[in-house]
């Protein structure tokens, strides 16, 4: 158990230097080749990670932008600000994306989602969402082209983007980008993990002091979530832009769940960077 905390507190340590969030990423922090001078003792790890993988770009691996300094919006203007405290959460995948969501710690700027090219490994964009949810959870739907993100209020929430809007997007705009669709989730406390499958969407949500839970959401033909009623929630905004970053949406609605799982959860804090397996 020591050995594994030591390798997984050296590799915290020698990646957390990564790369901001720039197309220029890679002239920051550690190389492939001191990472991989720095996990060589640990035998399992290092061939788990670097053997046989010589090939491949960047050994397999994504450095998370973002981590020194993001480029998003301020909460408080509008205006293209710079957050030291973006916190990744969740990761998705599309034909050519790798999509990574990531919150501001310190709530004084708008939550963003990082698009890179899955084949190259670099950073593309930052793609900026309407206030600060905390996006625990990211995924996508290859069949209506639609991502779909957690957002949290006095509700759990979901919120998709058409893959489209967020490859026009641009932060120099100085604009959030749209969503095609947000509404509120019965039978779930809070939306914490997302994940998408065969038409259906499936939210988890965690607390540390009693069980959790997951709650499953079927899309229709259009992708999109069917609620059970069209009574409004009072509060959400209520289609009035609060702010010129802002866009007017309609008040969520709550989707139908399909069914629901209780288990107990454990939480496990990320590393710096990620690796994809195919």
């Amino acid at each position: 158990m020591y050995r594994k905390w030591v390798v997984g507190s050296l590799v915290v340590l020698g990646l957390l230097f990564s790369s901001p969030g720039s197309v220029a990423a890679s002239e920051y922090g550690l190389t492939d080749a001191q990472q991989k001078k720095i996990v060589e003792p640990y035998d399992r790890f290092y061939h788990a990670a670097f053997a046989d993988k010589a090939a491949v770009e960047d050994f397999g691996m994504y450095k998370i932008p973002g981590l020194y300094e993001a480029a998003t919006l301020s909460l408080a203007t509008g205006k293209i600000a710079e957050s030291q405290t973006m916190t990744p959460q969740g990761i998705a995948l599309t034909d050519k994306y790798v999509l990574i969501s990531a919150y501001s710690h310190d709530h004084q700027n708008h939550s963003v989602i990082y698009m890179l090219d899955r084949q190259t490994h670099r950073y593309l964009k930052t793609v900026v969402l309407p206030g600060h949810p905390h996006l625990g959870g990211i995924a996508y739907d290859p069949k209506h082209q639609r991502v779909w993100v957690t957002t949290d209020g006095l509700y759990a929430g979901l919120a998709s983007i058409d893959l489209k809007v967020m490859e026009d997007y641009q932060l120099e705009d100085q604009r959030v980008v749209a969503y095609h669709q947000q509404i509120s989730l019965n039978n779930i406390a809070r939306a914490s993990a997302l994940t998408y499958t065969s038409g259906v969407l499936v939210v988890g949500y965690f607390t540390l002091d009693e069980y959790g839970r997951m709650s499953t959401y079927r899309l229709n033909d259009q992708g999109e979530l069917t609620t059970t009623s069209q009574e409004k929630v009072s509060s959400f905004d209520a289609g009035q832009p609060n702010k010129a970053t802002q866009l007017p949406v309609a008040p969520p609605q709550f989707a139908r769940s399909i069914g629901v799982l209780g288990k107990r959860w454990r939480w496990f804090k990320g590393l710096p960077f990620i690796k994809i397996i195919c």
